[in-house]
């Protein structure tokens, strides 16, 4: 039997995977220093004005002030939720009843006029499907009649 010329780069599997594991530290290693030099690698993207390259800190503030104003609205709407909670008397049992009730109708009548207007709709469809059927038959009867 011929020999394939690869006996010298065999190596026992103890060297292989000492090999593999020396690779893989590098490996570790280069990721490591290339994402400490992405993380120390710091890119100012702050907006320029004008041709001298002079930063627009107003853009920082901006965004801080209408951060700011949202939080202050926000206080202010929970603030008046508050301050309305206080004014409006508390409902009794048969007022909150009544207003389920009330607001259950309401979903009801809501959900009959959707029925009634689908209804409408499909109804519309279809007659309008029967009078193009129709159309289409009396085509057909005019070019038979021509034919004759």
């Amino acid at each position: 039997m011929e020999s394939l010329g690869t006996e010298s780069k065999l190596q026992s599997i103890g060297a292989t995977l000492k090999a593999s594991d020396e690779r893989a530290q590098q490996r570790a290693a280069e990721k490591d220093e290339l994402r400490l030099e992405r993380a120390t690698n710091i890119f100012d993207k702050a907006p320029t004005r004008g041709k001298e390259g002079i930063l627009a800190p107003a853009a920082d503030l901006g965004d801080t002030a209408g951060r700011a104003l949202g939080d202050v609205l926000n206080a202010g709407v929970s603030t008046a939720g508050f301050l309305f909670s206080l004014i409006d008397p508390q409902k009794s049992p048969s007022q909150l009843r009544t207003e389920a009730i009330k607001a259950e109708v309401e979903r009801e009548v809501q959900a009959e006029a959707q029925i009634d207007f689908s209804n409408y709709r499909t109804e519309r469809a279809q007659e309008q499907r029967n009078e193009q059927e129709r159309q289409a038959a009396r085509d057909r009867e005019r070019e038979n009649d021509r034919q004759r």
